[in-house]
């Protein structure tokens, strides 16, 4: 590499110190901060967050209420503000962030105004018989922040609770206890609420609106579908049928993974369609050696797969 370098200073096609650079760099004498940088700062953000709710709790007394709404209120709207004014003009591409805390500062304020909604929650009940409520308000504000400050992790927040506005929860917990779909129903509308999503996104997508939030979407789409179609398998009789529509979903999944060169998506299609097709050949067998064998030889086989993925899946050729 170092006489490739040379060799295009001597072709004149660098200069003497931009060769140099590169040698640095190459020979890891100069190394970028980039992700260490930005760990930093996502870590101090939830950190201030989180202390900040802590600190809320274990003092709910020894303050006035009005005291608390109103700090958090003003740190809100400070945050808000600033990125309001640094912010830079709403295109339908992604636009660079105006500076490196900008970013970070919107964060900070999404997550201020889930400490305040949720305070208010908590000291007046305000959203009691209304969580659908609750849960839209937030919403559609973090949707808007999100296209027009051009923010991805916004846009998750978002995504996170229009989910929890139509019935579903996805976290780690209620998805092992089986807490996600605790009524059948919900698995119709984990289902049909997932398509539409997907639909929202490929059109947005095909408009080349924002096209950089699409996986964001994606990613969430899949696991809900996979999911509700995971959960018809196992409680419906309709085995075969919902069979078919997990595996035509990993499908289009394995495609958009050739596709775009995607590995996380690849590896969705894999995992839900393997725990499909293993549930659907092992529900009646009753030796546990045909189990252990079954599932040492496939997984072996799965993940050899993995491994080589780009050579057994031509992905990236």
């Amino acid at each position: 590499m170092l006489d490739t370098i040379e060799q295009l200073r001597k072709d004149g096609l660098i200069d003497t110190k931009q060769s140099r650079l590169l040698a640095d760099i190459y020979s890891k004498k100069v190394y970028s901060l980039y992700y260490e940088h930005k760990a930093i700062l996502l870590t101090g953000v939830l950190s201030l967050s989180t202390g900040l709710g802590i600190w809320i709790y274990e003092n709910i007394g020894s303050f006035g209420h009005k005291l608390i709404l109103v700090s958090i209120s003003a740190l809100f709207l400070l945050c808000l503000g600033y990125v309001t004014k640094h912010k830079r003009p709403f295109k339908f591409k992604k636009v660079e962030s105006p500076g490196a805390f900008h970013d970070y500062i919107l964060l900070l304020a999404c997550l201020l105004f889930l400490t305040l909604q949720g305070y208010l929650q908590y000291q007046y009940s305000l959203f009691t018989g209304r969580w659908d409520l609750g849960a839209l308000i937030p919403t559609i504000l973090f949707f808007y922040l999100a296209y027009q400050h051009d923010h991805q992790g916004v846009l998750t927040l978002a995504i996170t609770g229009l989910t929890a506005w139509v019935g579903l929860e996805f976290t780690p917990k209620a998805v092992l206890a089986g807490e996600t779909f605790a009524d059948s129903r919900l698995i119709a509308t984990g289902i049909i609420y997932s398509i539409l999503l997907f639909t929202f996104a490929v059109t947005l997508s095909k408009l080349g609106i924002k096209r950089h939030f699409t996986f964001n979407y994606l990613n969430f789409c899949s696991h809900i579908l996979c999911l509700s179609l995971l959960h018809a398998l196992f409680e419906f009789d309709m085995d075969f049928f919902y069979l078919l529509l997990l595996l035509a979903t990993c499908v289009v999944l394995f495609r958009y993974a050739r596709t775009h060169d995607s590995f996380i998506f690849l590896l969705y299609s894999v995992i839900y369609g393997y725990i499909g097709i293993s549930y659907t050949i092992l529900k009646d067998v009753q030796s546990e050696e045909a189990g252990f064998l079954y599932f040492a030889i496939t997984g072996a086989i799965m993940v050899f797969s993995l491994i080589n993925f780009k050579k057994v899946l031509s992905i990236g050729r």
